[in-house]
């Protein structure tokens, strides 16, 4: 004790000459022990956080150094926590009431040692887990178990997902969703949390039961487990089921429980989740609806989706008739509302009875969140129809409500978006290609949030502005869908940025992490995904997969004026930080297409959270 006591007294010496090397290594070396620990708590922590405060956010140093500050955070309150517990006569493990087995650590202590790291510090701090799904041999009582666990492994054979990217600090929720060949024998949910140190973490088992006849159900029979965050999809692992097969679990030991850091605040009054079966048909999906406003939802309740047709056939039928040129615009009013009813139909049901639960009569659903595999269904055209006593809307839920949609991946959109200067590719057309607003609008881009102009927009040149970290991307050109070969913009000289060029660029993803920027595609047809072997494709899914925190991008080929008039508006109203949300701007924007009879006004999609906003 006396030796560390005079290391101590030496490593307060280092600090007041100034000498913190020297001093950080007496501390950590103290503080291997808890008992150091205690001794030396308030001095090592006081240095970590002078440390942070003269490094670069995000450097791998300010990553390490976060890290060991939120450990010792940790290690010093569940030390305390559980001395305290023996002070008044209590030991062994905390045993929940679900029976799940918790470290001996009261709840209010973990999320106050998490607090004390504070936000800055424990977003440095990111975990990327993969989820497993174990299936236990099916067997002639029809019931059977899944195992749900995360490791730092790669996914197993016969396992597609995305693997969970979370930061130490709340809870998170796992979901078991089935095709209708099974149904879950319980709670469907399962929480936990875990810490910055821990290799893996077994959820409590869930059983299952096979369906009478599940033999002649139609479909692929399939089980999923959905991760979710403060109601924010996170990640997920889905498996094929052969209804006569047998899985042998893996086997793994209990670990401690699981914590993770949300990515926003507040909440969508409606979140909707759609999954592809792992056949990935285009046809068969499984959607979660979840509200914070119904109690009957706010964990999630899901179903089966499965279509007549793929989802892109079905969209593109109802899309022909109010994209054509010649239809006149009362017509046109009616096709949109006419194909919003059919659309609405062919939503999960599960999504049409939440809707009109908390609907109701007046209408009280204000935001709405997709978080979808499906690449196609444009959810802001749907006109709520089947309500209560027959009742139909007579406007679009993206006029009603603010609509954001995310293409399903593990990090969620954030809710605080920061807007300062741009990068923007405003070709130079000639001839029938020429777009007579694509001058005056980059220079008013440029004006409102300063940066460059790319010139010439070449591919070399673009592929090296975008990697300038620029918090603001905005493309005025022409854009094509190939469906079957996938999306593209047309550059100047003849030349194309690719939707897989895109995400071919080196660097690129680097300098998206260090930005997170916002992108607004004002192109033709780049804001429709295009289905894959593993999920969307396209531009908005790529700028997504990259790091953009929100993508804006029209879903049909769009007038020259109208997009020009509706890239000035969102820019103004954005500049202005009224504290309201991006996609409000987007909803008044849509409403004129069914005042106006001008299509152009509903094209355009907001990839993002339905509540963020300009900070």
């Amino acid at each position: 004790m006396q030796d560390k006591l005079e290391q101590i007294k030496n490593g307060r010496d280092y600090i007041k000459s100034g000498n913190v090397t020297d001093a950080l290594e007496i501390f950590e070396n103290v503080a291997k022990t808890d008992a150091g620990l205690f001794l030396v708590f308030n001095d090592l922590e006081g240095l970590y956080r002078q440390i942070l405060e003269t490094l670069p956010p995000g450097s791998d140093r300010a990553k390490e150094l976060s890290e060991k500050l939120i450990k010792i955070i940790a290690r010093h309150e569940q030390k305390k926590a559980v001395e305290q517990r023996r002070s008044r006569g209590f030991s062994g493990t905390k045993i929940d009431g679900d029976g799940s087995v918790f470290a001996d650590l009261s709840d209010n202590s973990k999320k106050w040692s998490w607090e004390r790291a504070g936000a800055d510090v424990r977003l440095e701090l990111t975990l990327t887990l993969t989820p497993h799904l174990d299936v236990s041999s099916i067997n002639t009582s029809e019931t059977f178990s899944v195992l749900i666990y995360l490791d730092k492994s790669g996914f197993h054979e016969g396992e597609e997902g995305e693997k969970v990217v979370v930061s130490p600090g709340t809870e998170l929720q796992v979901q078991l969703v089935t095709t209708a060949h099974f149904e879950v024998i319980g709670d469907p949910h399962r929480k936990g949390v875990v810490n910055p140190d821990q290799e893996a973490y077994r959820f409590e088992k869930f059983d299952v039961r096979r369906v009478p006849l599940a033999s002649s159900i139609d479909g692929d029979p399939a089980i999923s487990a959905l991760f979710t965050s403060e109601g924010r999809a996170c990640g997920n692992v889905k498996r094929q089921i052969d209804l006569n097969a047998i899985v042998i679990p893996n086997t793994i030991e209990e670990q401690d429980p699981i914590e993770v850091i949300p990515e926003t605040g507040g909440t969508p009054d409606l979140t909707i989740i759609i999954m592809n079966n792992p056949i990935n048909d285009g046809r068969q999906f499984h959607c979660i609806v979840s509200s914070p406003h119904l109690p009957d939802y706010r964990e999630g309740k899901d179903e089966p989706w499965n279509l007549s047709d793929r989802s892109e056939a079905i969209v593109s039928g109802f899309m022909q008739r109010f994209t054509d040129d010649n239809t006149p615009p009362t017509q046109l009013v009616a096709e949109l509302i006419g194909a919003g009813k059919l659309l609405f139909e062919a939503s999960p049901s599960i999504f049409q009875k939440a809707y009109w639960d908390l609907a109701g009569q007046d209408g009280s659903v204000k935001s709405i969140a997709v978080v979808s595999e499906e690449a196609f269904v444009p959810w802001e055209l749907m006109v709520p129809t089947g309500g209560p006593e027959g009742m139909e809307r007579e406007s679009a839920l993206g006029v009603d409500c603010t609509v954001g949609r995310w293409i399903y991946k593990s990090k969620a959109p954030r809710q605080t978006l920061r807007l300062t200067n741009s990068t923007i590719v405003a070709p130079s057309y000639s001839g029938s290609q020429t777009l007579a607003q694509s001058g005056p609008e980059a220079n008013a881009v440029n004006l409102a949030f300063p940066g460059k102009i790319v010139r010439p927009a070449s591919f070399d040149e673009v592929a090296s502005e975008l990697k300038q970290s620029r918090s603001l991307v905005h493309f005025v050109c022409h854009g094509k869908d190939e469906t079957a070969k996938g999306q593209l913009l047309l550059l100047d000289g003849g030349q194309q940025l690719t939707d897989t060029g895109l995400r071919g660029i080196l660097g690129l993803k680097e300098a998206f992490a260090k930005r997170a920027p916002v992108v607004f595609l004002n192109a033709c047809e780049v804001g429709r995904g295009n289905p894959a072997l593993i999920g969307p494709r396209g531009f908005a899914a790529q700028f997504i997969k990259l790091g953009a925190l929100a993508v804006i991008a029209p879903l049909w080929s769009v007038e020259d004026s109208i997009a020009h008039e509706i890239a000035l508006e969102f820019y103004l109203k954005a500049k202005a930080r009224s504290g309201r949300p991006l996609a409000e701007i987007f909803q008044e924007i849509r409403k004129r297409a069914y005042q106006s009879g001008r299509d152009s006004y509903a094209a355009y999609c907001f990839f993002g959270d339905p509540l963020a906003r300009v900070d």
